[in-house]
């Protein structure tokens, strides 16, 4: 999607912290800017950047931003979530295979446990807040 791409052109030329919409802070952001890179797992399979950072110019963020300009709207990303792409991107550049645990790319990427910034609900659809927890993702699909 269109705000997928600009998502990503403005980390890869500008750098700073990108929010979805509906995500909720409930801790300060100032610790993550000791990343050089940053994103979160999502599931199994998946990594998500609806809370991300990363300093100008970085490698991750060039690499999942360059399927984007090679790709014809029409045809490719238009139905795809971010989600998925950014995932196979992370598989495919860096040899890496996806198992929801959090890791460190070579490049200085890392990708949070989803309890920091996707909290899973409980059985009475409350959010499971552990000491980790920086934000929660509402999941609106405002897109």
């Amino acid at each position: 999607m269109v705000s997928d791409v600009a998502r990503l052109h403005a980390l890869y030329y500008e750098g700073g912290i990108y929010l979805d919409t509906d995500m909720e802070l409930i801790k300060p952001l100032e610790p993550l800017l000791n990343y050089q890179c940053f994103g979160c797992v999502e599931a199994k399979r998946l990594i998500s950047i609806g809370l991300a950072g990363a300093k100008p110019c970085h490698p991750w963020i060039g690499k999942v931003l360059s399927w984007y300009k090679v790709t014809p709207f029409r045809d490719g990303y238009r139905t795809i979530a971010n989600t998925r792409i950014c995932s196979r991107m992370t598989e495919l550049h860096y040899k890496v295979k996806l198992n929801g645990q959090s890791f460190e790319l070579n490049d200085g990427m890392y990708f949070f446990p989803y309890d920091y910034f996707l909290p899973r609900r409980g059985d009475k659809g409350k959010f499971i807040i552990t000491d980790n927890t920086i934000a929660i993702h509402h999941g609106t699909r405002l897109w």
